[in-house]
């Protein structure tokens, strides 16, 4: 992203609709944008299908400090001879 230019959430509003038929003709290829007051960072136009692809990954990083927080506090509750913590810490681990 380090390389990535940033429009200004002007720019980027009214270049919307070049940058859909873009997304819509290049699909996964599409270089995402980046927008943001003065040139900051703080958003980003991807492609539906990239996001997508992405959605349970991100997700997983949203709740991650929750779970480890959780886990932190104690095992939880046992389940078939494990806990419901362990389970979910074996999870993370995996991902």
């Amino acid at each position: 992203m380090s390389g990535t230019p940033v429009m200004t959430s002007t720019e980027a509003r009214s270049a919307s609709p070049g940058i859909g038929e873009q997304i819509e003709r290049l699909g996964l290829d599409f270089k995402l944008v980046l927008f943001g007051s003065h040139r900051r960072p703080v958003g980003a136009i991807i492609p539906a299908a990239l996001l997508e692809q992405v959605e349970s990954l991100l997700e997983d990083v949203a709740i991650s400090k929750l779970v480890a927080a959780r886990l932190a506090t104690g095992p939880g509750q046992k389940v078939e001879g494990e806990t419901r913590g362990e389970r979910l810490g074996e999870a993370i681990r995996q991902c």
